[in-house]
């Protein structure tokens, strides 16, 4: 089968999800004959033979791969089949497996009802149905919301792969409900039990810490379908019955205890008279176990504590195996650091971030239920025997399908790469959050957008994203056009900024970028241009939006005002307002444009006024920005907004060598940093500052042992003491940088007018210090991969494969021009304007170049350099054969001094250093 990736709505196989639209989209795998799609076919039946046809598309030039939708009216409760066929310009005639999808209760009204219980403590309850079954079963399904979260089990069984169901989400406009198959779970004698837990909806939840006041309620249906035909359905009403289960308390922030010395006492069932909104299939993906951390090592400290180190920052859970007397109390507390080899947990505030058991003296494997940790260190009490073996992390998170793959030939960049994409996994727990282990994990806008483009080129974030906007505009409906800066909006406080709220118009252009859908901006544009309107209602004829309080450079290190516990960068707030103001009002007018609405011109002049208010307000009338900041110049080249660029770009160099080429970004600065720096010709100094080890910089945590990306650039100073105030050690938002490297340093970057990366531009930024880059990309419109490796000083080899139905380009760096005149390689086939013209298919060129690439060496390089060559070193070892026994510690010398201090013996002077230093210039 040629045809693959097959998903309905950026899902594969869906069951029970929320389907409004039915969106179509494909790839083609790497074995495809031919360059380019002719014609598609998509053919709909409610039979896996497809004989039962419900829709046929017949054979169509206008079936896109990125996205097809059609309209399609759905039964309730059914499953579609569907596969796609294809012709290419060789003739040849694609198809796919045949996939499915199955739609949720939709409309249909809910014969279960809402049930709560007489709890009367901090106890969880269960709920119990027992059913029997006399006839076989060909389908079942479990239609479920259990609130604050729920945990089913069907005979025993968990039912599904999730955890922390039914999700995060905007619980006063709307609840989801999951879907699950439990077909094969169902016997003659069934007991199908639910256990309730707090959660985001019910328990301590925000910044200001409230309590949700909401009751245990639960909601279920359960739908049989027998062999004969018949059907029938368990429903969620008072004949079922509820009991205290051995969890006492659970919270996100603060961790579970469970007590399995307790008795489980019955508790009353009742219909729910609580408020509920509307119920809606599901549109979170689950949140699932995705690897097992082994503990790396079991430390007792200064103060006699008893840790295990994971050896990994991450967020999830655990399971741990315990055979300990009745009565014994154990306690597990999670934490990100050691502070001076103790234990620390000071920076999650009021987070207890534990676990508590008693135990009954039974054999037990626990696993939480109702919350998560983030954690890299578990302090253990009231177990003194515990072994590596006995506890295991789980790592948590949304499940999305890896999209690339990406590392160099420097290990200290290869593990920022590992961090972020570590902080990511960390921080994708259903919604995009700031950071897993404190009291805070929310939602935040800003750090989600600034992020989004690294984090596809690491999973499929379509869906993840789709979710996260569903909440977004359910809250912007509630709040007049208004985007808090946390969704859901837990805080009901009325915050706004710039740049956070921007993010209404940014991810879903993001997404359309990346993805090439159209049906996400018809979907989103409602949510896009209601935001730019908020934006200028508040800013009326006076301006006020630039007044009004903004995040601004968040965490920039430029604030002349503040001292070290600074949390606001130095940039003009008002000015960096109004820059994505203007921003988002140009996203709206093309994706009004794309949409064919009228609506365009509004938007193209409203964006025209405001460009030239920042040129009037915040630039000399010469073109010289008076924002003299790293990131007020960064948005002033990236948005193209000065008349004067080369000038610009001296300013911005200038201030990045008066603080000695260390950067002092924040939040929006840091986000743009390298891809700016690269696009106006200063690639060398986004290669220097994401080399530097010294703070401020992302190697710098790499150096002080990090394994996920930090909120500050000095959360933990040189002396390993971590900053007092506000120091997450997870939080993904500077991890932006490797879309950098995603697109500049490996060269996997898509064309500026392509979609859904059709096209790509590789431009690969060859650098001696990364030495090599390797970088595939599971792209909507198929696999794309670049390798460059620097053979030697003056030899490259290049690899590329550009995907079926797509087109690449690229110059090849420092290629000599008699190659290219010269050279047989199908990579030159189509060559004109300095630049490779690509089409399906994969290409492999070694070539000459016309510069030197690694540093040119001499007697003046260090020791260390030259003796990793090894044409340099064995012209060394000639001269003075001892040279190999040299300690490391004195790798750091230069030759030539190390030579003239210690080689005097061997008779070696300066006419001797002299003639090597010629031989070492030379060498190739």
């Amino acid at each position: 089968m040629h045809i693959i990736n097959c998903q309905i709505n950026h899902l594969s196989n869906p069951l029970g999800y929320h389907l409004d639209t039915l969106t179509f989209s494909y790839q083609f795998d790497q074995q495809v004959t031919g360059k380019v799609q002719t014609s598609a076919r998509i053919i709909i039946a409610k039979d896996k033979t497809l004989s039962h046809q419900v829709f046929d598309s017949h054979w169509r030039q206008d079936i896109s791969p990125l996205g097809f939708s059609i309209p399609l009216k759905l039964s309730i409760r059914t499953r579609y089949y569907w596969q796609v066929f294809a012709k290419t310009d060789s003739k040849s005639v694609l198809e796919s497996d045949v996939n499915w999808f199955e739609t949720a209760k939709e409309n249909e009204m809910w014969s279960g009802k809402w049930l709560t219980c007489d709890a009367q403590d901090t106890r969880h309850p269960m709920f119990e149905k027992k059913f029997n079954i006399t006839k076989p079963v060909q389908k079942a399904r479990l239609y479920i919301c259990g609130l604050g979260l729920y945990v089913a089990q069907l005979n025993s069984k968990k039912v599904g792969n999730e955890y922390l169901t039914p999700g995060c989400n905007s619980y006063e406009n709307w609840l989801q409900y999951q879907t699950y198959d439990v077909t094969n779970s169902i016997q003659k004698e069934n007991k199908l039990e639910i256990t309730l837990g707090n959660g985001w909806y019910k328990g301590r939840y925000g910044l200001n810490k409230p309590v949700h006041d909401h009751p245990w309620d639960l909601i279920a249906e359960l739908h049989l379908e027998f062999t004969d035909g018949s059907q029938c359905v368990i429903n969620s009403d008072t004949s079922w019955t509820a009991k205290q289960s051995t969890i006492t308390s659970s919270g996100i922030y603060d961790g579970e205890k469970r007590d399995d010395t307790l008795n489980q006492d019955t508790l009353e069932v009742k219909l729910s008279t609580h408020p509920h909104a509307s119920l809606h299939a599901r549109q979170s993906i689950p949140l699932t176990i995705h690897e097992e951390v082994p503990v790396k090592s079991i430390l007792s400290t200064p103060k006699g504590e008893l840790v295990l180190d994971m050896g990994q920052n991450f967020a999830g859970i655990f399971r741990l195996n315990i055979h300990i007397p009745r009565g014994t109390h154990i306690q597990l507390q999670f934490g990100e650091t050691l502070q001076k080899g103790n234990f620390y947990r000071e920076n999650l505030r009021t987070a207890k971030q534990e676990y508590a058991y008693t135990s009954d003296g039974r054999n037990h494997v626990i696993i939480p239920h109702f919350t998560y940790y983030g954690y890299r260190f578990v302090k253990v009490t009231g177990i003194t025997n515990i072994s590596k073996s006995d506890f295991v992390g789980l790592a948590m998170y949304s499940d999305m399908a890896i999209s690339g793959e990406l590392e160099t030939g420097n290990q200290k960049v290869n593990q920022l790469i590992h961090n972020t994409d570590w902080g990511m996994r960390s921080n994708f727990m259903d919604i995009p959050t700031d950071c897993p282990q404190r009291d805070e994990r929310l939602g935040w806008t800003g750090d989600a957008q600034v992020f989004a483009p690294t984090a596809t080129y690491f999973r499929d974030t379509a869906s993840f994203y789709m979710k996260y906007l569903a909440d977004m505009r359910y809250e912007q409906n509630r709040n007049h056009g208004m985007i808090p800066s946390v969704i859901p909006d837990v805080e009901h406080d009325n915050n706004t900024s710039s740049v956070w709220g921007d993010a209404a118009c940014i991810l879903p252009w993001t997404l359309y970028q990346y993805y090439g859908d159209s049906t996400l901006l018809q979907r989103y544009y409602p949510l896009m241009h209601d935001w730019v309107d908020y934006i200028q209602r508040v800013d009326g004829d006076s301006h006020a939006w630039e007044r009004h309080f903004h995040w601004g450079d968040w965490l920039a290190l430029d604030n002349p005002n503040q001292d070290d516990n600074s949390v606001f960068g130095g940039t003009d707030s008002g000015y960096i307002a109004d820059i994505y103001y203007y921003g988002s009002a140009l996203i709206v007018a093309k994706t009004a444009k794309l949409l064919g609405l009228p609506s365009q011109k509004h938007y193209e002049d409203l964006a025209n006024k405001i460009h030239q208010r920042i040129l009037d307000e915040f630039f000399s009338p010469n073109g010289r920005c008076c924002i003299q900041t790293q990131t007020g110049l960064l948005l002033a080249l990236k948005y193209n907004l000065t008349k004067n660029r080369p000038q610009t770009i001296k300013q911005l160099r200038i201030l990045f060598s008066q603080n000695n080429d260390l950067l002092q970004t924040g939040f929006t600065g840091t986000s743009i940093l390298g891809d700016t720096l690269t696009q106006i010709g200063l690639s060398s100094l986004s290669y220097k500052l994401l080399f530097n080890e010294q703070f401020p910089s992302w190697l710098y945590a790499v150096k002080m042992g990090a394994t996920t990306i930090w909120e500050r650039w000095d959360s933990i100073h040189p002396n390993g003491e971590i900053t007092a105030s506000m120091s997450s050690l997870n939080h993904y938002s500077y991890g932006s940088i490797v879309e950098w490297i995603w697109r500049y340093a490996a060269g996997l970057n898509q064309s500026p007018n392509s979609v859904g990366f059709q096209t790509v531009s590789f431009q690969p930024h060859l650098n001696s210090k990364l030495r090599h880059a390797n970088a595939t990309y599971h792209s909507a419109s198929g696999k794309w991969h670049i390798s460059w490796k620097i053979l030697d000083n003056w030899h490259v080899r290049l690899q590329l494969t550009v995907p079926f139905n797509c087109q690449a380009n690229i110059q090849i760096p420092f290629i000599l021009p008699d190659t290219i005149i010269k050279s047989t390689n199908k990579i030159f086939a189509d060559y004109h304007d300095h630049t490779c013209w690509l089409t399906a298919g994969t290409y492999d060129l070694t070539y000459e170049t016309n510069q030197a690439l690694l540093s040119q060496l001499s007697t003046n390089s260090t020791i260390g350099e030259l003796m990793a060559d090894s044409t340099a070193a064995a012209k060394i070892t000639k001269i003075m054969p001892s040279i190999r026994q040299v300690p490391e510690a004195l790798n750091d010398q230069p030759l030539r001094s190390f030579m003239l201090q210690y080689g005097a013996v061997a008779g070696i002077n300066e006419q001797i250093l002299d003639d090597l230093d010629q031989q070492l210039r030379q060498l190739k």
